[in-house]
């Protein structure tokens, strides 16, 4: 018999993987999820910017103060059909407003404003969470 013979490999001398145990199994089910979710939630918001981006180019920012003082109905060609019931509106520049009537405005509408300055991710989030729950639109932020 030669000196080195090889022996035939047998169960016990084969390496084993390593199992993982329910808990790890589930921490790594997990992991895999969040990481997909914040991929799929990172790709979805670089399309929003990315269309919001490309839409706010058209807008001409020069006529976003300018309102008709009254409502008025057109065709599809652009012809004035008729204006609609009601006040006319009269176009007053903000130094002429009262300082009581912007904070009692304020106040009335969105008292949180100067905390957040504009956006109220407090208030999206409660808006987002009742609509969801009527299973319709009942609020805004």
């Amino acid at each position: 018999m030669p000196a080195r013979m090889k022996k035939k490999p047998t169960e016990e001398s084969k390496p084993t993987k390593p199992t993982l145990s329910r808990w790890q199994s589930f921490k790594r089910l997990c992991l895999i999820f969040f990481m997909g979710g914040s991929l799929l939630c990172t790709l979805t918001l670089a399309v929003v910017l990315g269309i919001y981006s490309h839409l706010a180019k058209a807008y001409d920012l020069t006529k976003l103060g300018q309102m008709p003082e009254r409502t008025i109905v057109m065709d599809f060609k652009g012809e004035i059909l008729g204006k609609m019931h009601g006040e006319n509106r009269i176009i007053v520049p903000l130094s002429e407003v009262s300082p009581w009537f912007v904070k009692a405005l304020l106040a009335r509408e969105d008292s949180r404003f100067r905390e957040h300055g504009g956006i109220d991710l407090r208030g999206v989030v409660r808006a987002t969470l009742r609509n969801i729950k009527e299973m319709r639109v009942v609020q805004g932020a």
